[in-house]
């Protein structure tokens, strides 16, 4: 799976990241007793955003960012809440989480899956790196960004 699906449903199993509409976010669902749902946004965290991307195959150097602001219409139900990682765990069953059907279930914060559902946007990070031109302590600053060389703009200096 790639990060950049477009509208493409990217799925591994038991996880998977559902287009919402015009935004690189997605939303992530879990398969919890046969049914898919998706997560809460209670005790949410980079660390866990980042084991969601990894739980449907988006591995390596990969940065993620998450939302739950967006109004997301096909989200109709929750699988779990207050999922806690350390951000090293392959996937979600790593990662502590109480499903929903726990007695622990607060349907205070956690209960409109259209806008308390965790969307994720799964990211490679550029690789930058900054040099003078001729060497030295001054003179025309370039970036190398992904392996491509350029000069840097001074318009916001």
């Amino acid at each position: 799976p790639t990060p950049s699906s477009g509208n493409i449903m990217v799925t591994n199993g038991d996880y998977r990241l559902v287009p919402i509409g015009q935004t690189n976010h997605r939303l992530f669902q879990a398969k919890y007793q046969g049914q898919w749902g998706s997560v809460c946004y209670s005790g949410m965290g980079s660390n866990v955003a980042s084991v969601m991307c990894r739980s449907v195959g988006l591995e390596g150097n990969s940065w993620a960012s998450y939302s739950y602001s967006y109004s997301i219409a096909n989200a109709s139900r929750f699988s779990y809440m207050d999922v806690v990682c350390s951000g090293l765990e392959n996937d979600l069953g790593g990662c502590s989480k109480i499903p929903v059907d726990s007695s622990s279930w607060s349907s205070s914060s956690c209960s409109v899956p259209q806008s308390n559902s965790v969307s994720v946007a799964c990211e490679e990070p550029l690789n930058i790196t900054f040099r003078l031109q001729y060497g030295g302590n001054s003179g025309t600053l370039l970036a190398t960004v992904n392996g491509q060389e350029g000069y840097v703009c001074d318009d916001f200096f």
